[in-house]
């Protein structure tokens, strides 16, 4: 019910009307109507004229309708999505998202952060998407503990949302959320990352490290074609075995062709003492690399049933792009012991990529590859 001093509905309305048709309201008037639609939270179209008076030329008015635009969506928080798909209306929709991120302000509850996602995926403006995600980072209406438990539940459904949750708590600083974006595609993540300097890195390389084998891949690709600003600290982590960023460190070598990095992958996969999942990189590093320092090495691990098959891969297909005799024997016997595997055909395009003894390659049974 409205307040006492507040006209009837109808009364706003027609008087909004006479405004529009040419019979100017004065500003305080206009003002004041803005200020009496929120006693009607429950009338769908007090939200709609609020939508018109944001576009008001008086910024008086405009503060007041926003004001009064976010009372309503917190007395009635399905007023967010009428808005935001009532595009016609809100034409401005900065001062759309504005009144909305008073709204979170106000409440921050569950429901309002069920709206609040569904209206930043109604939102058709990159920049305005942006700018309401960066304020309600800002407050503490949504403690980050629930928002992690929202990621995980939007994660685990394979929802939208959970890229606008995620975005959140990585304006906050918070891995969990720079891990989930950099699951869904690293440019921009890894990019802003980086603008932050060697915290930022350092950061992306303690969340990689939690990531599947193809997007650590993908985002050491990037590293390594961000040398110039990336090569200081890539160095520095991989020659720490211990830091959280080693794993990613190594990876990037393999990106950047240099006798004193060769060294030091080689130095890392010989040392059984070092970490497992650093000793994997490395070599792998060293197939990117097509490092002809390594093919001993390339050929003990094409041969061990202890190492992952990626990684048996990368040597066999390495082992054929450097084309040396040496690697024959090995690759043979793996096609011999494994002719059905997606490794015995890697095995046998190697032995014909070196071509020196294409009919002992021929000679060779053709696997049915089974990966």
């Amino acid at each position: 019910m409205p307040h006492d001093n507040v006209l009837p509905f109808e009364t706003i309305r027609d008087q909004l009307r006479e405004h529009d048709s040419g019979r100017l309201l004065p500003a305080s008037a206009r003002a004041r109507t803005a200020w009496q639609l929120a006693s009607y939270p429950a009338v769908p179209q007090a939200a709609q004229l609020l939508l018109v008076l944001l576009q008001d030329d008086h910024p008086m008015v405009r503060t007041v309708a926003r004001e009064s635009l976010a009372t309503v969506f917190e007395a009635r928080p399905a007023a967010v999505l009428e808005c935001m798909a009532d595009e016609a209306k809100c034409e401005d929709a900065r001062r759309c998202f504005q009144s909305i991120a008073r709204f979170v302000g106000r409440v921050g509850t569950t429901e309002a952060l069920d709206v609040l996602l569904a209206a930043l995926a109604r939102a058709t403006d990159a920049d305005d998407r942006t700018w309401l995600l960066e304020r309600v980072a800002r407050t503490g209406c949504f403690p980050t503990e629930l928002l992690r438990l929202r990621l995980r539940e939007e994660a685990a459904r394979d929802s939208d949302h959970a890229e606008y949750v995620a975005e959140i708590l990585a304006r906050r600083g918070d891995d969990e959320g720079h891990r989930q974006l950099l699951r869904g595609g690293s440019d921009t993540v890894v990019a802003r990352l980086l603008e932050c300097g060697a915290d930022g890195f350092r950061t992306l390389c303690r969340v990689a490290r939690e990531l599947e084998p193809e997007a650590q891949d993908e985002i050491a690709r990037q590293l390594g074609a961000l040398r110039r600003k990336t090569e200081p600290t890539v160095r520095e982590l991989a020659r720490d075995r211990s830091a959280p960023g080693a794993l990613l460190a190594t990876m990037t070598l393999g990106y950047w062709d240099e006798p004193e990095y060769v060294e030091m992958l080689l130095a890392m996969w010989r040392d059984a003492a070092c970490p497992a999942d650093l000793r994997r990189a490395a070599l792998e590093s060293l197939c990117r690399l097509e490092a002809p320092e390594a093919i001993d090495d390339m050929c003990e691990a094409v041969l061990d049933d202890r190492m992952a098959d990626y990684t048996k891969w990368c040597c066999a297909e390495a082992l054929g792009e450097i084309g040396n005799h040496a690697a024959l024997p090995a690759l043979e016997a793996v096609v011999r012991a494994k002719p059905e595997t997606l490794l015995g055909q890697y095995a046998r395009q190697a032995i014909a990529a070196i071509g020196t003894d294409v009919e002992a390659a021929e000679a060779l049974p053709v696997p049915k590859v089974a990966c």
